[in-house]
């Protein structure tokens, strides 16, 4: 007899999730200089660093960021610049 799996998430593990800006653009596939720009424009927000560090981001802020890509390409395709 075959096991159910526990499909269960552990949301916590989400509450903890941080990745630097290198890993997000990796995740995401949006440069890393698009995600500095959502940032200066306030965006997004990275966690407070400490210097010398690289930014980093939480869960949270990788879903912002997400959205404003998806939202960006879909306005895009909508209204394409001539």
């Amino acid at each position: 007899m075959k096991k159910k799996e526990d499909l269960s998430f552990d949301f916590d593990f989400l509450e903890k999730l941080v990745v630097g800006i290198g890993e997000v653009s990796q995740i995401t596939d949006i440069p890393t200089r698009q995600i500095r720009y959502w940032e200066e424009k306030q965006i997004i927000e990275s966690l407070p660093e400490k210097e010398g560090k690289n930014r980093k981001y939480d869960y949270k802020n990788i879903c912002c960021l997400l959205r404003n890509f998806w939202t960006k390409v879909i306005l895009w395709t909508l209204h394409p610049k001539k």
